[in-house]
């Protein structure tokens, strides 16, 4: 009994240990607690002190400020919460920001990018001059002339004489015809599209097309609205996509000049028809759309793209959108080329298809004609793209590439993108 009276005095002595250890600590907490929630009340009305002068100015700010200010949070808060992305996220929020304080129309590149295309673009404009200026010792023959003379015009040293351009390529037509063969006077095959190359160089020189030239534009033309590559193999599985592109090209700038009459309309509407009604999913088309074994061709695409936009600017929204979604993935060089070497039976043998199709240009082209239409998203998706492209060690050093045979239509893509940067 003695020893049990002595365990229970004991456990009462430990209890009340206990109980005044957990009393202690409640204490504490509730102190612990009353300090966190003191501090936090305070902490909050310091930071509301500091910050609220400069939410006020945020508020009272211009929308395009607030825009500024909200999409610099969103890059904050994807740096914490995504570590692995705020370079990317702060590149293209940096493209929003900059397409949403630029006008309309205006394709705002990055400074340094724009001043190296500038650059770019004379030291390709001195090289393609300099074969200009030596007709009779570069071997060159009217296309190139076309392709050069259309991409140098309204250079800030426009020192050709486009009198000797003119003559030379009317000099070098086929015997007998106002239209050119790949080869300087030779009788076949005639190629129907360098006639859409001619109409659009004589216009950037302020030079008209001539009746000839022009009825026989019109006079190769099908009924569906295309034209043959060969007027000599017009069949209408032949019907060519890059030559109904450039010839209708060819008429829209000779109009635009005022150099042609209404004998042009109809043509001109029958091309834009043939055009939108071969077109494929994604803004895209194939060089022959009546053969089956035709692909599609980003650089035909874009060029089509581009003469739909100066034929019919109004019913482009839609084919720019599917553009812009439709952009590719891997970066193009400025050599990049398509080449399909289709066979055809011609009424004097067979042609071959041979051109090479460089898919650069167009798609720079075709970018900028259609950024103005996109939203917010798809401007700032064209912009990126273009920039990535642009930065490529093969577009900044592209006047010193060897054998650069393409250098006349690169040149004319990037001072079309220049015009509106």
């Amino acid at each position: 009994m003695k020893a049990w009276n002595e365990w229970s005095d004991t456990r009462k002595v430990h209890c009340s240990s206990v109980h005044s250890i957990i009393k202690y600590q409640v204490l504490v907490n509730k102190w612990a607690f009353a300090m966190f929630e003191y501090f936090t009340k305070n902490l909050e009305a310091l930071i509301d002190s500091i910050l609220k002068p400069y939410w006020d100015w945020i508020m009272a700010a211009p929308l395009k400020t607030r825009v500024l200010v909200l999409l610099g949070f969103f890059a904050i808060g994807g740096s914490i919460y995504f570590p692995n992305v705020p370079r990317s996220f702060y590149v293209k929020s940096k493209g929003i920001a900059r397409i949403f304080f630029a006008a309309p129309k205006q394709l705002p590149l990055s400074p340094g990018l724009t001043e190296k295309m500038g650059s770019l673009a004379k030291r390709l404009n001195q090289t393609i001059k300099g074969d200009l200026l030596n007709l009779n010792v570069v071997s060159i023959g009217p296309w190139t002339v076309a392709q050069s003379s259309a991409a140098t015009a309204g250079a800030e040293d426009d020192s050709l004489n486009k009198a000797a351009l003119v003559s030379f390529v009317r000099t070098n037509t086929v015997p007998g015809c106002a239209c050119w063969s790949e080869i300087p006077q030779q009788i076949e095959p005639q190629c129907t599209f360098i006639s859409g190359w001619m109409m659009t160089a004589f216009a950037d020189m302020n030079v008209s097309s001539t009746p000839a030239e022009i009825r026989y534009v019109i006079g190769t033309q099908n009924k569906d609205g295309s034209w043959p590559i060969f007027p000599s193999a017009s069949q209408t599985q032949y019907a060519s996509t890059y030559s109904t592109a450039w010839n209708l090209l060819g008429l829209l700038h000779q109009k635009g000049k005022g150099f042609t009459d209404k004998d042009v309309d109809q043509a001109i509407a029958r091309a834009t028809g043939w055009l939108l009604s071969t077109r494929m999913k994604g803004a895209r088309w194939k060089p022959y759309p009546n053969l089956s074994a035709s692909s599609e061709s980003e650089s035909i695409s874009g060029l089509v793209l581009h003469a739909l936009h100066l034929s019919v600017p109004a019913q482009m929204s839609e084919l720019d959108n599917e553009w812009i979604a439709n952009l590719p993935s891997p970066l193009i060089k400025p050599s990049d080329g398509e080449n399909y070497f289709i066979s055809m039976e011609g009424t004097n043998g067979l042609l071959i298809d041979h051109f090479v199709q460089i898919k650069l240009p167009w798609l720079l082209i075709a970018t900028v004609d259609a950024f103005p239409n996109g939203d917010m998203l798809d401007r700032a998706k064209s912009l990126l793209w273009l920039e990535n492209t642009l930065n490529q060690e093969s577009v900044l050093n592209a006047d010193s590439i060897k054998d650069n045979w393409w250098r006349s239509e690169f040149l004319y893509a990037l001072k079309y993108m220049l015009k509106i940067v």
